[in-house]
């Protein structure tokens, strides 16, 4: 699709379909997918990152039953959040005038929201000088990540419902101390087992996001500049804010080996 439809090289579409199923988000052009200046070649790209970040069991059930796809709630999760992201992002950029369209806004603030949350980090834009809205909602974006079963990191959305779904469950049996409720996804009861390795994961990613963002601050680094490298690092996505928007070079040696701690365990 790369090559027929976008017209790109053949040496650099295969390099960005290798790095856009993986989730890995290098670029052959050293102004990454931006340096291409073509629509064509980032909405290709957008829909590719997008399958990347579901679960590749859908893809299955995609060939075979595609109806049945539209009935799994971690993929409605997944597009609800993406929707949500990507409309308050291309509102916010067109409003403080980021862009002089809202086609535009909506290219450049749509591709930025799908390559942070499915940690893919390709990037078309400078989104440093973005408004801290559109930033804070990108940053919230690297903490959840894509699906369950696909090549995203981060957290993963299914983790997030469950455990949205969890404290519904808690404040309904606050409202009603009587009453009996089950924890379900997919009409199934969940397990007490997996409950409580949810919130081991989820309770160790942030205890790591915290110290190590704390590691970073003591060598100087601003705030944001070092909790977006922790959270872009931890979660696989790539590009940060501040210092490391663009990338990691001037992070001094003590920090480069702090990232290179969050990228592995991440």
């Amino acid at each position: 699709a790369l090559y027929y439809a976008a017209k790109l090289p053949l040496y650099d579409s295969l390099c960005t379909a290798f790095c856009t199923m993986p989730t890995g988000g290098f670029s052959p052009n050293p102004e990454n997918i931006g340096g291409y200046l073509n629509p064509i070649a980032e909405l290709i790209i957008v829909v590719f990152m997008f399958l990347a970040g579901m679960n590749f069991v859908l893809h299955y059930s995609l060939l075979r039953k595609p109806r049945k796809i539209l009935a799994n709630k971690e993929l409605q999760v997944y597009c609800f959040l993406l929707f949500m992201a990507i409309s308050v992002i291309t509102a916010d950029l067109y409003i403080h005038n980021i862009f002089d369209s809202i086609q535009e806004a909506l290219r450049y603030g749509g591709f930025q929201a799908v390559s942070i949350m499915t940690t893919t980090g390709f990037t078309t834009a400078d989104f440093n000088v973005w408004s801290p809205l559109s930033q804070i909602v990108l940053l919230s974006l690297m903490f959840i990540g894509g699906c369950g079963g696909s090549t995203g990191g981060s957290i993963k959305v299914i983790r997030i419902y469950v455990l949205l779904k969890y404290i519904g469950l808690r404040i309904r049996h606050i409202l009603y101390p009587h009453a009996v409720f089950v924890l379900k996804m997919e009409k199934k009861p969940i397990s007490d087992d997996i409950l409580q390795g949810i919130f081991a994961f989820v309770f160790s990613y942030i205890l790591i996001f915290g110290v190590c963002s704390i590691a970073m601050t003591a060598l100087g680094f601003d705030m944001i500049s070092a909790t977006s490298s922790i959270a872009a690092t931890l979660g696989n996505v790539g590009p940060g804010f501040g210092i490391v928007s663009a990338n990691y070079a001037s992070v001094p040696v003590i920090g480069k080996i702090i990232l290179s701690f969050c990228m592995w365990i991440g």
